[in-house]
């Protein structure tokens, strides 16, 4: 229906941007998406702590951790970043997936309890729990890992379709338990990558 009005909203990582433009403004015109655009950052300290606090059970909103939040914060400062703050969205999803996990029903955790939280460990926990849900065999699961890491620990982008991939049928196997799994994510032009540099590092460590 011509009359209906329709919103597309793109996301996309800031490399990609340049091809973005390209094909949208040098090739198409399309002046829309040079005037509408948003960055999205890593969480502040006063959006992290609402994250952290605010729960909704039972269809009302209820406040939670309120007396160790400032902890848990702590797990994100970092002396050597200018702002001293530095949080993204999916580490902060798996921490508190942990945390509430932990807590149970009582939401009940000690600072003892945070003071052992070791970042890294709980996104490795979180990997090799994924994979071994799924069973994919050992030697796989490395030939994966190392085409879609490079020699430096970054995430490489791949053609789903390539030989690499192909030769341990890939596709068929493996590109669906592991896209459900969020391990990897593969765009609509057919390129696959491992869904967060976060997951690239407990790779290459």
């Amino acid at each position: 229906d011509a009359s209906i009005g329709y919103k597309i909203l793109f996301s996309l990582r800031s490399e990609y941007l340049a091809t973005f433009d390209y094909w949208t403004n040098e090739r198409n015109s399309i002046p829309e998406l040079l005037k509408n655009r948003m960055i999205l950052l890593p969480f502040t300290e006063e959006q992290a702590k609402e994250i952290i606090t605010e729960q909704v059970m039972d269809g009302e909103r209820v406040s939670v951790f309120d007396d160790i939040c400032d902890d848990i914060l702590t797990l994100f400062r970092n002396k050597d970043n200018a702002s001293g703050f530095m949080c993204e969205a999916f580490l902060l999803s798996v921490v508190c997936s942990r945390l509430y996990e932990q807590a149970g029903n009582a939401f009940r955790l000690s600072r003892a309890d945070i003071a052992e939280i070791d970042l890294k460990g709980i996104v490795m926990a979180f990997y090799d729990e994924r994979i071994a849900e799924l069973s994919i065999p050992r030697k796989h699961m490395n030939a994966i890992e190392d085409i879609l890491v490079d020699e430096f620990g970054k995430r490489n982008r791949v053609n789903v379709e390539s030989f690499k991939l192909n030769a341990i049928g890939f596709k068929d196997k493996y590109l669906q338990p592991l896209e459900n799994s969020h391990i990897i994510r593969c765009s609509s032009d057919g390129y696959v990558e491992l869904i967060h540099d976060r997951i690239a590092e407990v790779v290459f460590s």
